[in-house]
């Protein structure tokens, strides 16, 4: 299925994105099932293009947000917690998908979200 085209499509992964920009080290969107982290994961990966694009026409050539975008610096993660052995996390939201600042936070807090 194709991406929607819709603004109003990107409300959700947009605010999960200034809320990472915002966030020290980032944050998290939790689900139910590993397909919608996925789906959530490529949504975010979408709007981050879209708002490049959308920066390619507000934007002059020689400024440093053409062809950029301000979650450049974000970096998407999914994690399962299905698949460890003791979490204890909430059992129906064991899918995770992680916008973070610096990739190698996920091995640093993988048991200790409660610092993102």
């Amino acid at each position: 299925m194709p991406a929607p085209k819709s603004e109003l499509a990107y409300a959700a992964p947009l605010g999960v994105l200034e809320r990472a920009i915002a966030a020290p080290r980032g944050t998290c969107a939790s689900f139910q099932t590993s397909g919608q982290a996925l789906n959530f994961r490529q949504r975010l990966y979408t709007a981050r293009k879209a708002q490049r694009k959308l920066n390619n026409k507000m934007y002059p050539p020689d400024h440093e947000l053409h062809d950029a975008s301000p979650y450049d610096s974000l970096t998407f993660i999914l994690k399962d917690w299905a698949e460890e052995p003791h979490s204890a996390r909430v059992p129906h939201l064991l899918h995770e998908v992680w916008v973070v600042h610096d990739p190698d936070l996920a091995a640093e807090v993988s048991y200790n979200l409660t610092e993102l």
